[in-house]
């Protein structure tokens, strides 16, 4: 039930969600108060401008994504931690588990056990996300037997709770760490908090070091090119400024 208010209540605080709700108080109250409600929709405005600007979208991820670095080619441990997501059920019309949006970390953790890097995968998540996720390392070619499935976590702080506990109990001293990039400064804080430092290794980079090089050269078409917001922009600034906000109250809620 707190995981469905929370859910809920978060609908609200999106920036989407923030920018349509402007609107509709700065129509609501055009006739009332004329000079209130171009305020809300001059905000509303500058929302839209700043988030979806791909210049300020880009900058902000890199900003994020570019804390942990993948680890070094001949670094070993004695597990990997993968957080599920991204592998999506074979419901109709799919014929098999497929590849979604954070699938890379599926890829990057059955090639790091291909590689010999460490022995065991440890999945962890909500019921359907770790499943999917085992099923896609399995068709990988990950051995069954390789695979531990914790299933039971509802964020990231119960995703280090929880797995903390597999890899103490199975005496794991070392673990990479499979996640996005975005959400990986939030992850290994919260393995810290659980007393377990991890090798983090990100994956699913939206800036790269070539792509952004190539943004911030001063090229008048390329700039004139990207002038107005898009919606993969402001989907990208949104994501990365919900991270940063989640990782604001992890921090706050390690001091105390």
């Amino acid at each position: 039930m707190v995981a469905f208010i929370t859910n809920f209540l978060n609908q609200f605080v999106q920036p989407l969600s923030v920018v349509v709700i402007l609107i509709f108080f700065g129509l609501f109250r055009v006739r009332k108060n004329p000079k209130g409600a171009l305020w809300l929709i001059v905000i509303a405005f500058l929302l839209v401008a700043l988030l979806g600007n791909t210049y300020f979208a880009n900058f902000l991820t890199r900003s994020l994504e570019w804390r942990n670095m993948p680890p070094k080619a001949d670094t070993k441990a004695d597990a990997i931690v993968v957080m599920a997501g991204g592998a999506l059920a074979a419901n109709t019309p799919r014929q098999m588990v497929e590849v979604g949006e954070e699938g890379d970390r599926v890829l990057a953790a059955a090639k790091l056990y291909k590689e010999g890097r460490a022995p065991i995968i440890i999945v962890t998540g909500g019921v359907s996300p770790a499943n999917q996720t085992r099923n896609l390392l399995l068709s990988l070619g990950v051995q069954d037997k390789d695979i531990v499935v914790q299933d039971q976590a509802e964020s990231v702080s119960q995703d280090a709770f929880l797995t903390a506990k597999v890899l103490k109990e199975k005496a794991i001293k070392t673990a990479f760490l499979v996640t996005s990039a975005a959400q990986m400064d939030r992850a290994v804080l919260s393995f810290k908090e659980e007393q377990y430092a991890v090798i983090p290794a990100p994956v699913d980079y939206k800036v790269t070091q070539a792509y952004y090089d190539q943004l911030m050269k001063f090229d008048l078409k390329q700039i004139l090119l990207n002038l107005m917001p898009t919606s993969q922009a402001f989907e990208q600034s949104s994501a990365i400024m919900r991270e940063y906000f989640a990782l604001t109250f992890y921090r706050i809620k390690s001091i105390f």
